[in-house]
């Protein structure tokens, strides 16, 4: 069972005492390791990490970005190197995140089972690696798992590790290969906390330049929507224990909200674990299309009491809920805006913008069209919708709202617009 990784090497003591942390914890749960680095830093970093074995790599994408990421293709080659039977399980792990509350073995009996599987996970930023608590992180993917028999299910595009939207690109190959995808939701991959080392203007444009060399799947079609549809299906998480357990009916109504079965179970397990008496419930929006729920994102609003069927939101960041953490869903026709939107702008044209363009025509809310700052993306269309700057919301009477969809950046994105449109037209989800 062998995960490949690529070490970083810093002048910051601190950050290599943290790949190190990071590493142990991959040992102890059962993985051997390899780290995918070029010549230069392989002698910068053997002597730190002795019981990793290193893939020397012969190229790297110092030329394009400035520093040596390696490329996902030639990580699945080490691995190729490296694994000695199909059946063999594989990872593809970021080195600074700490695996927790798992087995090796778990893993490798469930994709015995289920040979056609690629598991991925979220991680949870915490402040040290004591901390097993920690926030949800809502956008990136730090962890997948697979067996080596899918390794040549993902060709050379150019992605890598260490660089935005690799892991999305990922998912949607592995779907074209006819994998399934499935979301661990256990508490397993712990991030220490630090400065973001990317912007979401950046990740947008590597996956327009990306998306342009996808045979024909580009940034306003099928891939930004594919990946969507996998990273908001219920049906697709599950929940480790003992044993995985699968629950096909996720999703159940009861009391005006769309209850997620498979979440109690790991409420119930969390509890178990970390022996917690009260665990803070959070919300967060679906809609219904084909018989399965799609979740747009989590709210960054109160949700207040429901009168006459309808949910009504309050204070804009009254409270700070766990992103993705969700126990309770709400169906986006059942707010009580949803039924007045009239004349509307979606910001910014990120994923979960893109998913609620998709619950927009599922409910046959008209659309304007979506709003960003990224300048590459201005007169683009995604499925139909135009994608405008930011001038098109100085004529306040030409719409009545706008409705910022977005895990990144929230509150500074509120604030910036509200300069620009009255309070009363601005909407966060």
């Amino acid at each position: 069972m062998l995960i490949a990784t690529s070490l970083m090497y810093s002048e910051d003591k601190y950050e290599i005492l943290k790949q190190i942390k990071a590493m142990q914890t991959w040992q102890n749960t059962g993985f051997d390791i390899i780290s995918c680095n070029v010549k230069e830093e392989i002698e910068q970093l053997q002597e730190v990490f002795p019981n990793v074995t290193f893939v020397e790599l012969v190229r790297s994408g110092k030329e394009k970005t400035g520093k040596p990421f390696p490329f996902i293709y030639d990580i699945l080659e080490a691995l190729r190197r490296n694994i000695v039977q199909d059946n063999e399980v594989c990872g593809i792990v970021n080195s600074d995140i700490f695996i927790k509350n798992l087995s090796a073995n778990v893993i490798k009996n469930y994709l015995g089972k289920h040979e056609n599987t690629v598991f991925f996970l979220h991680r949870y930023d915490i402040e040290d690696e004591l901390d097993d608590e920690g926030e949800y992180y809502f956008s990136g993917i730090d962890v997948f798992f697979f067996l080596g028999k899918h390794l040549n299910s993902f060709p050379d595009r150019g992605f890598m590790l260490g660089r935005p939207e690799w892991d999305h690109w990922f998912l949607h190959e592995a779907t074209k290969a006819g994998l399934q995808v499935r979301e661990i939701k256990n508490k397993i991959a712990f991030h220490i906390k630090h400065r973001q080392r990317w912007t979401p203007m950046e990740s947008n444009k590597i996956a327009a330049d990306n998306g342009r060399k996808m045979d024909s799947v580009h940034l306003d079609e099928e891939y930004y929507y594919q990946t969507n549809v996998l990273l908001s299906d219920l049906s697709c998480r599950l929940s480790l224990d003992d044993k995985i357990i699968q629950n096909d009916k996720s999703v159940i109504e009861q009391d005006g909200y769309y209850r997620d079965a498979d979440r109690e179970l790991l409420m119930e397990w969390e509890k178990k674990t970390y022996h917690k008496q009260d665990i803070q419930e959070s919300v967060g929006v679906i809609y219904f299309k084909n018989e399965r729920a799609y979740r747009i994102c989590a709210l960054h609003s109160e949700l207040l009491i429901r009168q006459n069927g309808k949910f009504s939101l309050g204070q804009l960041f009254a409270n700070e809920r766990d992103k993705g953490c969700i126990l309770k869903y709400i169906d986006f026709k059942d707010l009580d805006f949803a039924d007045n939107l009239g004349r509307l702008y979606i910001y910014p044209a990120g994923r979960a913008s893109r998913l609620l363009i998709d619950c927009m025509n599922t409910y046959q809310i008209p659309v304007l069209g979506m709003v960003d700052r990224d300048a590459s993306l201005w007169g683009t269309k995604y499925r139909g919708n135009e994608i405008f700057d930011l001038s098109v919301l100085e004529e306040e009477n030409t719409y009545d709202h706008v409705l910022i969809a977005t895990n990144l950046y929230v509150k500074e994105i509120y604030e910036e617009l509200s300069k620009r449109v009255t309070r009363e037209k601005l909407i966060v989800l």
